[in-house]
């Protein structure tokens, strides 16, 4: 797993893309190789084989479980503070 830290616009754009509960992404080069009207028909029954391939989390606020896990774990093992 790894972070990645975006400008802000560069958020926001994704943010936009990915705002369900959860997302298919398709190459367009992949997806005109199909008819579009059935994969987005498809895609109201798909539950991702069970898992899904990645798994995002959009940390938007202060009080994000994210930082508030690396607050905590910094104040166990005595490590610096998260700005």
């Amino acid at each position: 797993m790894k972070l990645v830290v975006l400008p802000d616009a560069e958020y926001k754009k994704i943010r936009e893309l990915i705002s369900e509960r959860g997302v298919v992404l398709m190459p367009e080069s992949l997806a005109d190789k199909h008819d579009r009207d059935n994969l987005h028909n498809a895609v109201n029954d798909y539950d991702f084989g069970g898992e899904a391939d990645v798994w995002a989390d959009f940390v938007d606020s202060d009080d994000h479980f994210f930082l508030s896990e690396l607050k905590d774990g910094s104040k166990e093992k005595g490590g610096g503070q998260c700005d």
